[in-house]
């Protein structure tokens, strides 16, 4: 049974009923009092801070505004593995033919993949960036020294 809670003064608001009001709805999501685990608002949705000043909106279309957002990783699995010993490189020749075939990057899913999936995962994704990052720093350095060798006539 979900107890219902009114706040008014205006500012509507109503948990577990199923009319709409004008300035918004929040109610627990669920059949028959059932699997209420989740909260559906309608309506943008402000978090602030105790001074009220706004932290994070959230707007109907699906867009968010934060100012700044932190995102879990496991640091076992940041991407200076790439600066390892161990580590093998893909060739630039190699790199070349793979883009030529695949149309994306190694290891980054291609733009199929990403519309299939519908969503990505930042923590993810900023660590694959973080890999090219570094492989792309490993290959100037591969070249600088292919360079000198050129320039000292070796």
């Amino acid at each position: 049974w979900i107890s219902p809670l009114i706040l008014y003064a205006d500012g509507t608001v109503g948990i577990g009923f199923t009319t709409s009001y004008s300035s918004g709805e929040l109610k627990p999501l669920g059949s028959s009092g059932t699997n209420n685990d989740k909260l559906a608002i309608k309506g943008d949705v402000s978090i602030v801070d105790n001074n009220h000043e706004r932290q994070i909106k959230m707007y109907q279309d699906g867009t968010m505004k934060v100012r700044e957002l932190y995102v879990v990783v496991e640091t076992d699995q940041i991407a200076d593995y790439v600066f390892k010993d161990d580590y093998e490189l893909m060739s630039l020749n190699d790199l070349k033919q793979y883009i030529n075939n695949n149309g994306h990057l190694p290891n980054v899913p291609s733009a199929e993949e990403f519309g299939e999936r519908g969503e990505m995962n930042l923590g993810e994704m900023d660590n694959l960036l973080l890999e090219k990052v570094e492989e792309l720093t490993l290959y100037i350095l591969q070249l600088e020294e292919r360079i000198a060798e050129l320039e000292s006539g070796e």
